[in-house]
């Protein structure tokens, strides 16, 4: 279904045709993976993809489809490209926070070998019973 003009795939898309909806998609798949990638960073690339922010943003188009206002050729691109930057958005806000080191993992300066080699070195009994020997 690679042929057809752009608003005969929108009417087709939109009387429930999924195969329209899926060329409409396939057409502007490659510029917006570019305009995905451009907006996420390395380090939240790391934590979701262009093909996420992609899939995530045709969900969106294919639940918003009605409200679409067709205004001639390149619309639907246009739309659709909005909607990716809104979700590529959305993903760095979500996600740019994670890649800063959790207070979690933190490891105190006495314990840092111990961390490191897990199963080497005293047990926690073994350190309270040197204490009460001293």
């Amino acid at each position: 279904m690679g042929r057809g003009t752009e608003g005969d795939l929108i009417r087709l898309a939109r009387e429930g045709d999924e195969a329209a909806f899926a060329t409409l998609c396939d057409r502007e798949a490659g510029r917006l993976r570019v305009r995905a990638e451009q907006i996420l960073s390395p380090q939240v690339r790391r934590k979701v993809g262009p093909s996420d922010v992609l899939q995530e943003a045709y969900v969106v188009a294919h639940q918003r489809l009605q409200e679409f206002e067709n205004r001639g050729e390149g619309a639907f691109g246009a739309w659709l490209a909005r909607i990716v930057d809104l979700k590529a958005r959305e993903a760095v806000r979500r996600f740019a926070g994670t890649a800063k080191r959790a207070v979690g993992a933190e490891v105190t300066e006495g314990r840092l070998e111990a961390a490191l080699n897990p199963g080497r070195g005293p047990s926690p009994s073994q350190v309270v019973q040197a204490a009460e020997t001293k």
